[in-house]
């Protein structure tokens, strides 16, 4: 499915495909023989992992940008040529990463942000795909590689994928090493995928190993930014005693919105918090009573 949406979505530019078979046990080697045009397979005996696949692709490729795409995603019209633009718009743009859905339509990935410890997580996920916070270009520290296009002479000047990551945080990672050679990492929302994400077996077996290389890493060396990204976008993100985390409105800015006369803007973010917190057991009554009077001073109710 991978395949066809690419080769039905990806309109006005010249590309190559380059495939990279991590060692699959099933009907894809056969599937992979079978394709034609600009095509290259890359036929690895055992599964080697994202990083050393990702960088064996990109030996290959020919043209001036690579682009890095999961299997389990199904691109959208008008996808890579959003991307391209965001390179060619700025010259210190480095990686550009798209909007990611999860099937049902909500929001998979809209950027990368950094707690207060230095760890790096998926923001607004679970949001509806409309929800101003995931509809703003932005700068963030970092974007997923399971759609991330890359200008090729940072990927290979900055050492490509490490290969000491074993799925996970290797795209972290290589966003990080760009902005240390001051290259910009940039968000763009209009470019669209919807991807089914980590169906993989064993995707996360190395998490603990991953996440231990990285903060050895990058110890000292990151910003927390999940604050000012709330900010912006008018929410707060409020931690449990559990270490539990969420993404809750900014009751200031709601009332901002309605002095405005904007109080359909602020129903939209009422009603997808209202959303979220229906699928969260976690979150504190108090919460919930401020936004039950939220929506009622908006004029509608909870079960709206």
């Amino acid at each position: 499915m991978c395949i066809h949406y690419l080769a039905e979505m990806t309109q006005g530019l010249n590309y190559e495909v380059i495939i990279v078979d991590n060692g699959s046990a099933d009907e894809t080697p056969s599937f992979l023989q079978s394709l034609k045009g600009d095509v290259q397979v890359i036929t690895n005996s055992s599964n080697r992992g994202f990083a050393k696949a990702s960088n064996q692709g990109a030996l290959k490729a020919r043209g001036r940008h690579l682009l890095f795409l999961n299997n389990d995603t199904l691109p959208q019209g008008g996808w890579l040529s959003e991307l391209m633009s965001t390179l060619e718009e700025r010259s210190r743009i480095g990686i550009a990463g798209s909007k990611l859905l999860y099937p049902d339509g909500s929001i998979q990935h809209a950027g990368i942000a950094f707690n207060k410890k230095g760890i790096p997580y998926l923001i607004y996920q679970g949001l509806h795909p409309d929800h101003p916070a995931v509809n703003r270009m932005r700068e963030l520290q970092a974007v997923t590689a399971a759609c991330m296009l890359v200008r090729k002479d940072l990927f290979f000047g900055i050492g490509g994928f490490d290969e000491t990551y074993k799925n996970g945080l290797e795209d972290v990672d290589l966003c990080l090493k760009a902005r240390e050679r001051n290259w910009k990492i940039v968000y763009n929302p209009l470019s669209v995928l919807y991807h089914f994400e980590e169906t993989t077996p064993g995707r996360k077996r190395h998490d603990a190993q991953n996440l231990a290389a990285f903060t050895g890493r990058w110890r000292g060396k990151i910003i927390s930014d999940e604050d000012r990204i709330a900010k912006e976008d008018g929410l707060r993100v409020v931690y449990d005693r559990q270490g539990r985390f969420y993404w809750v409105y900014n009751l200031d800015y709601i009332n901002r919105l309605r002095v405005e006369g904007k109080t359909h803007q602020a129903l939209r973010i009422l009603r997808d918090t209202y959303h979220l917190f229906s699928k969260n057991p976690y979150i504190p009554q108090h919460e919930k009573a401020l936004l039950e009077k939220a929506l009622r001073l908006c004029g509608a109710h909870a079960g709206d």
